[in-house]
């Protein structure tokens, strides 16, 4: 069976995903209700402004290193994005931690364990 999305803006498009719904009854479907993600629009504007910036830092003799000290408070979430998966890219090329090979994760948090020791005189366990 095929796979349908629908979008709907008004009543009449969510009339129509009524009709069809009960159309279907008898199939056996999964719907699924999403937010609808940024336009096309949006993710336009985030690349237009991105480079922007990075036109803007360039003329001034910015790099990265120096422009990126905000004050963000740590999440794990931000540490995954922003630590785990640059080293993990790094070594390996791989984007996902789903693709990494067991002796790779052990790689990856000895790498991201000794910068931590040495820099901030951090020490965390790894695997509870």
């Amino acid at each position: 069976m095929s796979s349908h999305n629908w979008v709907v803006n008004n009543e009449y498009q969510a009339r129509e995903l009524c009709n069809y719904i009960m159309a279907n009854v008898d199939q056996k479907l999964t719907y699924q209700i999403k937010p609808q993600t940024r336009t096309s629009q949006q993710n336009k504007a985030i690349y237009a402004y991105c480079a922007h910036v990075a036109r803007e830092l360039d003329a001034r003799g910015k790099d990265m290193q120096q422009v990126v000290t905000m004050s963000i408070s740590p999440t794990k979430e931000l540490v995954k994005l922003i630590m785990w998966d640059k080293v993990q890219e790094a070594l390996f090329g791989r984007k996902s931690s789903a693709d990494l090979l067991t002796n790779e994760v052990d790689d990856v948090q000895r790498v991201i364990g000794r910068h931590l020791a040495e820099t901030h005189d951090i020490d965390v366990p790894f695997g509870r």
